[in-house]
């Protein structure tokens, strides 16, 4: 097993805004969803706060397929 590290996605509110934008999920679907205020969300994808655990659970609770470990902290597992 080794650990990369995927792309230069430096830290969590550029991951965060990397994968909606390849997902298509914008900032008012997040809002919409229950995630924050559109203050707190805009602050995120800015990279003027860092997000909160429950904004955190949620995200990854509600998309099956992001991978928490890289959500967090860049790495990603690879088998091999």
């Amino acid at each position: 097993m080794r650990i990369s590290y995927i792309g230069k996605m430096e830290t969590i509110n550029s991951r965060i805004v990397e994968y909606c934008k390849q997902k298509g999920i914008r900032q008012v679907d997040l809002e919409k969803a229950q995630y924050g205020s559109k203050q707190s969300i805009n602050m995120i994808f800015n990279n003027k706060r860092k997000p909160n655990c429950t904004f955190l659970e949620k995200l990854v609770s509600d998309n099956e397929d992001l991978d928490a470990r890289w959500l967090i902290t860049g790495k990603k597992e690879q088998i091999g």
